[in-house]
């Protein structure tokens, strides 16, 4: 049996979209807009330095939200997930399409 683990295989939209996170819970947004998250996709951060993932205080995932400008990620807090240096950029990768209900939490290996 063949087992394949990667976020770049799976057939739902957020998990072809990725993006920058900075200081201040500022995310890049990109054009054309259909390469955004769109709300509630569920997300992983990692340093782009250290390459290690994320670990906020609800865990390792997060979801994306446009009620804040400019758009950021959230959940719990927003500080969890954003750098606090302003040097420290993040990637943050698209794990899941928004699913009902939204507080369903992903394992790993997604």
């Amino acid at each position: 049996m063949l087992v394949v683990k990667a976020l770049n295989v799976a057939t739902n939209a957020a998990a072809s979209k990725w993006t920058y996170l900075f200081k201040g819970n500022k995310v890049t947004e990109w054009s054309p807009a259909n390469e955004n998250f769109v709300v509630n996709d569920r997300l992983i951060v990692m340093s782009a330095a250290t390459r290690t993932l994320i670990i906020g205080s609800g865990g390792f995932t997060t979801r994306y939200v446009t009620s804040s400008t400019p758009d950021s990620v959230v959940e719990p807090t927003a500080n969890d997930f954003a750098p606090t240096d302003s040097n420290e950029v993040r990637v943050v990768y698209g794990v899941t399409s928004a699913v009902s209900p939204v507080e369903t939490t992903l394992r790993m290996p997604f």
